[in-house]
């Protein structure tokens, strides 16, 4: 969805020209209408286990703890993953042997034999267990994690036919005996319920194997692990589990095979009855080569056998792949984006996860990142497949859909809250180059960025890509053994001059075309990205203690209303590192929100929406360090009430030791996003029962899983029933199909301790249900949205403010019993209300900051067929002596006009203009002057018929009150006079505004 600003740059077409002689292929068709879209993706992920164990030891060197857990799971600039699986231990068996491997000795939460393992009461339970994976999974939930699996490699070792939760020594045997399912599953859900009620964390799936069917559990793996025959052993593990977590009514998927390929994974789901695959909500399965396979052939069996089965199809999760088996970190970077490649084309998956992306430094090629796992990591190293994963999990974001192409060495998505295509190419070939050219069927480019992982490149920003004049058609070239990713915004660019074009003024200019500056930075040509010599940003972060800042202003409109419209700023940035004297600044990407006069902060501090840049992002910690444009973007923020004009801002400060040279910043883009969603989201491609877990992708945090997010998932128009009470702390909409909440139950919407959110961003969308507010709620619409409450709407002694510039419709059953409605200042009412409506409150309007009036301003307050009663109070701003406000209830809208305080046809001059004023103007008219009339005449003419008409219009209106009174006189015509001081807010002379309407498209 988009907001059409007043200012827009052109389309920039930035022309990144193919080496001669590049081979051609066959132009590939990218589409992203409902048609042309395979999976709903959802998340990207690693399992923690021991690298959680590892970094959440105590000793750990915090520093470093906080730098990488940033670079993995910080949503805007890190690998962004939002999924993790956490690991219930089993503890090993004190008498031995021990799991010795760096990490893998994890904890179990009944570590100790009971004296009665039928009795949970006895089994010693430790809820201290487990700190150190726990505090990295809390560290990677505030970073914006929103899914967690709880996985087992093994039973407690006190379950176990060998008494060893390595394995058991007797190869191909099952190392838990049958009569130890149930108190198995008994153990990990009060491990799950403990997390949820206690902790305030949430797994959305359990899975109570891993690699199951493997035969190498068998005591000398030195990590715990549990074989589970095939067939008839594992069916009856996973109804145990599966039926208690429906007896304990748990929000909780079942998840499984978990076998170590996708060939076994078939083979094992294949061996379950069909009860046992009715437990099942997810399939989950490693994409590893070994044991079988995990190629394409394999992902088409397993896809086709899912497909087939009478329960009905499942959603696929690829849960784990390594990259151990590569011998060069480049190797595996390949191996790693081609088997992402064919697990999101072929496999469907809609949720990818590597085994562990910290891995110790043993010498081998596993972990995207290596450090020693010595207790202390003091350093690490960030391999070649870091920035391959960051090829895919940055510019893949959850919610986006995979689109259907023809091409298997390419992975295409579209991302309806970005409005963007993404477009990976894997060149795994060892010595050509391949050039594709891409038809856009149902888009065009408005900005482009290309970005490329290689042997010598590292995440490297690029510019942008070749771009037919039209916008409809890309040009790639991917030279050998590279991943390169390309971005295909369709929303305007609302900066103008992104390539930081010098347009004529000399290097080391202070302002160009669009760009001003602060402190220290300048703009010149020395470091273009794009080649064509057009400039940059010039931050000087040579010299300590410098600082300075680059913006633009002017972005908007005063009569636009931005409130709720999310925004993010995206450069290409270059962060001088040379050995010793390396980049060592604060950086930031900001967003200032103004209001209506493009000068006044609408919100508190300039500093409430930035995103610091860290440099570990892009250069090792160890000795590698390099000086390379990168893509770096904001967090996405949303304009706050009241703002109108959004200022880009990219500053730094706090240069220590400084860098060896000048940073620079080029190709800069500015668009509207829509955040992604941090709620439980519904997950369903059509409508269902809202209480049916089934139907919601559920959060990590228990607390957000009070909020709910009716997103893209559907594909058509849905129904979501409630037939019992529900109260949810918030609702979020966004789709272009309508979702409607009905059926015999009612929602309750509020806090105890928060303002409630409810925030329609796309589409029309109904609530049929009876909805009771039960504390403090924004109900916000975006331009072009609408929701409608048929179903009766209380506030009762509530705080309810509506912003943004979408229209909310209470068609019937509205009912304000104290408390009071806050609404915006605009030209068209945003709030309509039925004839039943019952106004038993107060009405406030508040206007934008940096908003000025004029004399003969009308605002609509709201809007109705016909209304039977009237708000107890209307409270409006203060304005100026010698102005006042005039309230109307018109046959369709209430009204609020700005007029001079002295009241026409108030003869007498006592505040009201009743039928002793007609008396006033009868005795005297013919009057040669108007000095009898108490100077509310018309001015002209003395005392005469136009006279007689202003008080006519104006009968029945009076000055005494600042809000409406109870009972409205009639005709219903009011007017409140002001006292505010004229240094707070300027009115000037001129006509009535024309109503300037924001624009919404997705």
């Amino acid at each position: 969805m988009q907001v059409t600003l007043s200012r827009l740059a052109p389309m920039a077409v930035v022309l990144a020209a193919c080496a001669i002689g590049c081979p051609e292929s066959a132009a590939i068709d990218i589409g992203t209408a409902a048609s042309h879209r395979n999976q709903r993706f959802e998340a990207w992920g690693s399992s923690l286990a021991w690298m959680g164990n590892e970094l959440g030891r105590p000793t750990t060197n915090p520093m470093r703890r906080t730098q990488i857990v940033d670079m993995l799971f910080d949503q805007d600039n890190g690998l962004g993953l939002n999924f993790l699986r956490y690991n219930i231990g089993a503890g090993q068996n004190p008498a031995g042997p021990a799991i010795t491997r760096p990490g893998a000795a994890m904890d179990g939460w009944a570590p100790s034999a009971p004296t009665d393992i039928s009795d949970p009461s006895t089994w010693g339970w430790d809820w201290d267990a487990d700190q150190t994976q726990r505090l990295v999974l809390g560290m990677a939930i505030e970073r914006g994690l929103t899914q967690i699996e709880a996985f087992a490699n093994s039973a407690p070792w006190w379950m176990t036919v060998s008494q060893s939760s390595r394995g058991n020594p007797s190869t191909g045997a099952t190392n838990l005996d049958p009569d130890n399912y149930g108190i198995f599953g008994h153990y990990l859900l009060e491990v799950a319920e403990h997390f949820e009620s206690n902790l305030g964390v949430h797994f959305h799936t359990l899975a109570p194997m891993n690699e199951p069917g493997a035969t190498w559990w068998d005591g000398s793996n030195n990590q715990e692990g549990m074989h589970i025959p095939v067939g008839g052993a594992q069916s009856a593990l996973v109804r145990e589990v599966g039926q208690q977590i429906i007896d304990r009514g748990l929000e909780m998927g079942l998840g499984g095979p978990e076998e170590t390929a996708i060939r076994w994974s078939v083979n094992s789901y294949d061996n379950w009855d069909a009860t046992t695959r009715g437990f099942v909500s997810q399939i989950n399965t490693h994409s590893y080569p070994w044991g079988g396979g995990s190629d394409a052939a394999d992902a088409a069996a397993l896809v086709a056998y899912n497909q087939s089965r009478p329960e009905g199809p499942k959603k696929i999760y690829a849960t784990e792949f390594g990259t151990g088996g590569d011998s060069t970190p480049l190797s595996g970077g390949v191996t790693l984006a081609n088997q992402i490649t064919s697990d999101l084309n072929n496999l469907g998956a809609a949720g990818w996860t590597y085994w562990q992306a910290v891995e110790d430094n043993n010498g081998s090629n596993w972990g995207l990142i290596i450090a020693p796992f010595d207790g202390a990591n003091n350093s690490f190293d960030t391999r070649r497949q870091f920035y391959v994963m960051k090829q895919f999990s940055q510019h893949i974001r959850p919610g986006s859909h995979i689109l259907d192409q023809a091409d298997d060495e390419v992975v295409a998505s579209y991302d309806p809250r970005l409005g963007a295509t993404t477009l990976v190419i894997t060149n795994d070939e060892t010595a050509s180059v391949d050039t594709r050219t891409f038809n856009l069927l149902d888009q065009t480019v408005s900005h482009s960025r290309v970005i490329r992982t290689s042997d010598s490149e590292y995440y490297q920003a690029l510019g942008g890509a070749t771009v037919s004049p039209r916008g409809n058609q890309v040009t790639v070239s991917s030279p050998a053994s590279t991943v390169t990713t390309v971005q295909l915004h369709h929303r305007p660019n609302l900066i103008q001059n992104p390539g930081f074009d010098l347009d004529g003024a000399a290097n080391g200019a202070s302002a160009i075309p669009g760009w001003q500056s602060v402190g220290n930075v300048a703009f010149d040509t020395g470091s273009d990205l794009t080649g064509d010599g057009s400039g940059t940003g010039r931050l000087e972060t040579n010299s300590a203690e410098n600082t300075g800042r680059l913006f633009q202003t002017s972005i908007g409109d005063a009569g636009a209303d931005l409130t709720g419209v999310a925004f993010q700023l995206s450069v290409d940035l270059l962060l001088q590192s040379a050995g010793s004297a390396n980049y060592d600044a604060d950086a930031y990407l900001a967003l200032e929100f103004y209001g209506a006069d493009d000068q006044t902060l609408a919100h508190a501090s300039a500093d409430d929406f930035q995103t610091l840049l860290e440099p570990a992002y892009g250069i090792n910690n160890d000795s590698h360090t390099d000086s390379a444009y990168r893509t770096y973007q904001s967090g996405r923020f949303v304009a706050p009430p009241g703002a109108r004009y959004v200022r880009p801002v990219i500053r730094f400060d706090n240069v220590g030791a400084r860098s060896s040279d000048w940073s620079f910043v080029d190709n800069a883009y500015l668009q509207q996003v829509h955040p992604e969603a941090d709620a439980k989201e519904w997950a369903s491609t059509g409508g269902g029962d809202l209480t049916d877990h089934s139907k919601w992708l559920t959060h990590a945090s228990v607390e957000k899983n009070s909020r709910l997010y009716f997103g893209t998932a559907i594909t058509q128009d849905a129904a979501v029933t409630l037939d019992a009470a529900e109260a949810v702390t918030g609702m979020t909409f966004f789709s272009d199909h309508q979702y409607e909440i009905a059926g015999a139950g009612a929602l309750q919407v509020g806090a105890i301790d928060a303002t409630a959110l409810i925030d329609v961003r796309l589409g029309g969308h109904g609530v049929s249900v009876p909805t009771e507010l039960i504390g403090a709620t924004e109900l916000q619409v975006l331009t072009d949205a609408q929701i409608e409450f048929s179903g009766g709407f209380h506030v009762s002694g509530q705080r309810l403010t509506k912003l943004g510039a979408g229209l909310v419709d209470w068609s019937t059953g509205f009912k304000l019993n104290g408390g009071v409605l806050v609404t915006y200042a605009a030209d068209e009412a945003t709030l309509h209300f039925g004839s039943d409506a019952v106004l038993d409150g107060g009405l406030e309007l508040l206007l934008a900051p940096g908003q000025v009036l004029g004399v003969g301003e009308q605002f609509e307050l709201a809007t109705y067929s016909s209304l039977s009663d009237t708000f107890d109070t209307i409270i409006l701003p203060s304005i100026p002596g010698g102005y006042a406000w005039r309230v109307d209830y018109g046959a369709t809208a209430l009204t609020a006009t700005v007029i001079n305080s002295v009241l026409g046809g108030d003869f007498n001059g006592d505040g009201h203009v009743d039928a002793a004023d007609y008396t006033v103007w009868r005795d005297n008219r013919g009057a040669a002057d108007e000095s009898a009339l108490a100077g509310a005449g018309d001015g002209v003419n003395g005392v005469d018929g136009g006279d007689y008409l202003l008080w006519r219009e104006n009968f029945g209106a009076t000055t005494t009150a600042q809000s409406l009174p109870a009972s409205v006189p009639e005709p219903t015509s009011l007017m409140l006079a002001g006292t505010l001081g004229i240094g707070l807010l300027e009115l000037r002379r001129r006509q009535p505004r024309k109503r300037t309407r924001a624009t919404i498209a997705a």
